[in-house]
């Protein structure tokens, strides 16, 4: 059922995100998408793939290799977050804003003119 409902957000989703972004927003989203795929790959340095060899041979030590990766698991991503806040600006370096200042244009496309994503 997980498979048939994950399956159903990455077909509607999509389409949802075109939809109702300006092209140029859709850029922005995309582009925060691929940045945040390529921290969850590289953060844990494949650290967790270590389940696969040690998990198999050590049975009496099991419970010990499980927390040992969830512990570095946690410890960087929670480095990556105080990154983030501390140095805010990395984020905005990937990340362009819109400025505030500039009226929003309309899409002729648009059937609803709902500011869900807007959160200025």
């Amino acid at each position: 059922m997980a498979k048939i409902i994950g399956f159903a957000f990455s077909f509607v989703l999509p389409l949802l995100i075109v939809r109702y972004l300006l092209q140029d927003e859709v850029g922005h989203y995309r582009e925060a998408f691929q940045v945040i795929t390529n921290a969850v790959i590289i953060l844990p340095l494949g650290f967790s793939m270590s389940a696969y060899y040690f998990l198999a041979r050590e049975t009496e030590r099991r419970g010990a290799a499980i927390f040992n990766i969830l512990v570095f698991n946690f410890i960087a991503g929670g480095l990556a977050c105080l990154a983030l806040c501390l140095y805010p600006q990395l984020n905005r370096q990937y990340l362009p804003q819109r400025r505030t200042d500039e009226p929003r244009p309309k899409d002729r496309h648009r059937d609803l003119d709902l500011d869900i994503f807007d959160v200025s």
